[in-house]
């Protein structure tokens, strides 16, 4: 019977995208391209490969077996949230955004060459800052963090987690310096420094994001609506980069700069393909299921949500302050070891009430993302509206597979923030050469469009 469910899942699947496709809004800019991406790799794909391989290695390190029927649940629930979220996001992001045309130019980079300039000097010492401060950390294996003993939370104890993750500006910075000089061989120097430093702490979401972003004002700019051979072949090259940061956590970068002191990662178990835990989301749903409701006799019912209000104070400021969310109704530790476990978008919706939580948590993702793919579709000659959107879309290679608004949150603050600059330094500029409407329309306002017309007609009645 599972066998014959996955098969559906699959052909379920490829309606999925052929609905998609014959959308008018279809392009790899909507949010809905993204998550059927996300949900075929974790959800289709892999799931066939686990059942050819046998997949059990984290069945070991968590230890726990799923039942039959928690696996059909998990894909059945993974399938519900595929079709919530392509509903929702099509019902509200329903307009195309499509590139512009050859004649217009929609985001103008010479307008915006004086703010970053300002921006970069004041977010780029900062970044490195925390990047070196982190490599230095790692490689004398003494790590400014600890684990909560009860929620297995990571907790900043030396450090202020603001400071440890103000890196994340080194990504918008260098992919808008890339945009701004028109993508030529020489922009991506910063974003290949930025791309190592992070890999450097073994990290691998951040430069993620970076190419993502990067590749989606690259197809803007060359007024394409889907990815081309040389973007695929990018991709490819951050996939290698992506598993190369895996094997070792880093510890080959940093050794070629400095010395390195840290544990060495050593990877005793024999993987089958793709059966790390970096892709495992199959299995953190199915342990989800396992625990909630079945042992844990209760649904967490969206009070994780509560953590938007402790998140952001320091813990320096508040010495008790709650590892992770401050309410819980059950520990997922009690039933086993899920050390590392990004839930999903629907895994993280069971979690929270079962089938209707699914329902709800993909719905409001659908809606976030859609909410603003639309506002740059309806104003798509902004300035800086498009350059934002781009910058939260990129953030979905992650959302989607941690499941929480809280990521998103908390990745947007940095990787929104050069551009958050950039439009208060064209708001403050007297020059004229920047005018205060960086999130209006290319369009000239009315006055000066007089003007215009009014030397227009007084160049056209002098003689020849």
């Amino acid at each position: 019977m599972y066998d014959l469910l996955l098969i559906a899942s699959a052909l379920f699947f490829v309606a999925a995208c052929t609905v998609f496709a014959r959308h008018k809004a279809a392009s790899i800019y909507h949010p809905a391209a993204f998550y059927l991406l996300f949900h075929g790799f974790l959800f289709v794909f892999r799931p066939i490969l686990a059942r050819i391989y046998d997949f059990r290695f984290v069945y070991m390190v968590f230890e726990f077996q799923p039942s039959m029927a928690d696996k059909m649940t998990v894909i059945l629930g993974a399938n519900l949230g595929l079709i919530v979220f392509i509903f929702v996001s099509l019902r509200i992001g329903n307009t195309p955004l499509q590139p512009a045309s050859a004649g217009r130019e929609m985001l103008p980079r010479e307008n915006m060459w004086r703010p970053f300039l300002l921006t970069a000097p004041i977010l780029a010492p900062l970044g490195i800052a925390s990047v070196v401060s982190r490599w230095g950390a790692i490689a004398s294996g003494d790590p400014t963090e600890l684990t909560d003993p009860t929620t297995f939370v990571k907790i900043h104890t030396d450090s202020v987690g603001y400071f440890v993750e103000a890196q994340l500006v080194l990504a918008p910075l260098a992919v808008l310096f890339a945009w701004l000089t028109r993508f030529k061989w020489w922009s991506f120097i910063p974003l290949v420094v930025f791309v190592i430093m992070r890999a450097g702490t073994g990290g691998r979401g951040p430069f993620v994001y970076a190419i993502t972003a990067l590749l989606l004002l690259w197809l803007w700019d060359k007024r394409r609506s889907w990815p081309d051979a040389r973007t695929v072949a990018l991709v490819a090259v951050t996939g290698l980069a992506f598993a190369v940061v895996v094997t070792d956590r880093g510890r080959s970068i940093r050794e070629v700069f400095i010395e390195d002191n840290s544990v060495a990662w050593e990877q005793a178990y024999d993987y089958a393909p793709l059966e790390n835990m970096d892709f495992a989301n199959l299995e953190y749903f199915e342990y989800l299921v396992y625990v909630v409701p079945q042992r844990s006799g209760t649904y967490d019912y969206f009070a994780s949500y509560l953590q938007f209000f402790t998140e952001p104070i320091p813990r320096a400021l508040w010495e008790g302050k709650p590892a992770g969310a401050p309410v819980r109704f059950m520990n997922l530790f009690d039933y086993g070891r899920p050390m590392g476990m990004t839930p999903s978008l629907p895994g993280a919706g069971w979690y929270e009430l079962g089938w209707l939580g699914i329902v709800i948590q993909t719905a409001i993702f659908a809606a976030f993302y859609s909410y603003f793919y639309r506002l740059a579709a309806r104003r798509g000659s902004s300035r800086l509206l498009v350059l934002f959107y781009f910058l939260l879309l990129a953030t979905t290679v992650i959302s989607y597979r941690d499941g929480s608004l809280i990521s998103v949150a908390r990745m947007s603050v940095f990787y929104q923030l050069p551009l958050l600059l950039i439009w208060l330094f064209t708001l403050m500029d007297r020059r004229g050469s920047l005018s205060t409407d960086a999130f209006a329309g290319s369009q000239p306002n009315p006055s000066q469009r007089r003007k215009e017309l009014a030397a227009q007609a007084a160049k056209a009645r002098k003689p020849a």
